[in-house]
């Protein structure tokens, strides 16, 4: 009962805290063209005045300057997010995670206030990225109070209700964003709603979330008050100095993609972490990359509304939904490795044919099985390294591995725009799909030796049970 009312309380603050975050999704093109129209910081024209001789000398087109700019601000965002989210998952080990949550939600918060301050500044919407980026840690945090409160039958369910938040966040945020854009352009200044109305909801959203959080979540870490599970004492000087350290090594890629924070466990598990986390690593840093240039790529290719946006966002959203609401939290404990490798398989045509893409028809067969990857191969993973994760370093294990997907998103969009730019969608979207078959390979193998360690595990149950034979 206790596990089912933390889930639910989850899964409510979750989704407002989501839904607030992806309003920006389907307007990110049009703020960028009130930018260069309106800023009065004068940032945004320093960067094209930056890029342009770049630009004419190779023959870009103008247009997909945006690109590279949108690229570098959502490559920005997750780069803090990788600086920030281990620290803030080793304060949650020491303070619990309730209290620690409800700290990013008052930083995201801010990061909205600023957001609604910067109608006219460029560099004030830099500044509102800066501190959500700062801020954003509340999925990671999310997914260590669900392996506090689950078990190994209950684990793939609080996984999935992570990842159908997602969904339908990524369904109604962005429309809402959409319906937004369309009640700005009816303004008499439009550009100036176009920063005011989402960002006014977004903090509204924020607090609401807020609230939840303080009335409804119970502490799920044994772990607070300065004592630990068994009741001792945490020496405090220690303890600051073991948060710089962690937070060293979770920033620290080689010893993120080793776990060096998870102590004296078999090697095996080890070696099955930091497969996992590889997998997850080279999936997100492509996907990461082409999903945030697909705004563009509709944008400039059929000249997408943001209301056109918002209804990609809410077509993948109802796929994810489905999936994730249904057959994914069904997923027998053991079959996630195989589920993600369907899922890995998927993504790799999905992005060549956005890229070929020349009707619309197109993009919506492609989200297709984009919605169907996206809906199973990350829960799938989380699920995976859950399962290998040490009870009392839990926090650590997710951490890690939230760490090694904020360094994909890190370089994710910056990478694709850069292709974008300099190459064009088609060539960009084509390269991104092909890259994908890394992961995809790393999963097989990764199957391959599971296998190979099943089979053996039972030849020598065997060869023990088989009885003596006498010369």
């Amino acid at each position: 009962m206790r596990t089912n009312s933390i889930f639910k309380v989850i899964f409510i603050s979750l989704f407002v805290d989501l839904l607030a975050f992806t309003l920006i999704l389907p307007l990110l093109p049009k703020i960028l063209d009130h930018y260069a129209k309106h800023d009065l910081s004068n940032g945004y024209n320093l960067f094209i005045d930056n890029v342009k001789i770049i630009q004419q000398l190779l023959g870009i087109p103008e247009s997909h300057n945006q690109v590279l700019l949108a690229g570098m601000l959502g490559s920005w965002f997750s780069f803090l997010q990788f600086l920030s989210s281990p620290l803030i998952g080793a304060l949650s080990d020491r303070f619990g995670r309730k209290k620690i949550m409800l700290m990013t939600i008052i930083g995201s918060t801010l990061s909205y206030v600023t957001w609604l301050l910067a109608s006219n500044s460029f560099n004030l919407f830099i500044l509102s990225r800066t501190l959500g980026g700062l801020s954003k840690a509340n999925v990671g945090l999310s997914l260590a109070i669900i392996s506090d409160v689950s078990d190994e039958s209950s684990r793939g369910r609080g996984m999935a209700v992570v990842g159908s938040t997602f969904s339908l966040a990524f369904i109604s945020g962005p429309l809402l964003g959409a319906y937004l854009s369309r009640l700005a352009g009816k303004a008499s200044d439009n550009y100036t709603q176009l920063i005011i109305y989402p960002s006014s909801i977004a903090i509204c959203l924020s607090m609401i979330g807020f609230l939840i959080l303080a009335l409804y979540l119970e502490e799920t870490n044994g772990m607070v008050a300065g004592k630990s599970r068994n009741g001792r004492l945490v020496n405090r000087k220690a303890f600051k100095q073991n948060i710089l350290k962690q937070s060293f090594h979770y920033i620290n890629p080689q010893s993120i993609f080793n776990f060096s924070l998870v102590k004296d466990i078999p090697q095996t598990q080890r070696m099955h972490l930091k497969s996992t986390g590889m997998i997850h690593f080279y999936y997100l840093l492509f996907y990461s990359g082409l999903e945030f240039t697909l705004s563009f790529l509709t944008h400039l290719r059929f000249q997408f509304s943001s209301m056109d946006q918002g209804k990609l966002y809410l077509y993948s959203g109802l796929i994810m939904a489905i999936l994730q609401g249904g057959y994914i939290r069904r997923i027998k404990g053991g079959l996630e490795a195989k589920i993600a490798l369907l899922g890995l398989t998927m993504i790799i045509p999905s992005f060549i044919f956005m890229g070929l893409s020349t009707k619309i028809s197109h993009i919506y067969l492609s989200l297709t099985m984009y919605a169907i990857s996206s809906a199973i191969v990350v829960p799938c993973l989380t699920t995976i390294v859950s399962s290998n994760s040490p009870e009392e370093q839990k926090g650590a294990v997710m951490g890690t591995f939230r760490s090694i997907g904020a360094l994909a998103r890190a370089f994710g969009p910056f990478l694709a725009s850069f292709v974008f730019w300099t190459l064009g969608p088609t060539i960009c979207y084509i390269i991104g799909g092909l890259a994908l078959l890394v992961p995809h390979y790393k999963m097989r193998e990764l199957l391959s030796h599971e296998a190979h360690g099943s089979k053996a595990t039972n030849d020598k149950k065997n060869f023990t049970a088989r009885p003596a034979v006498a010369n």
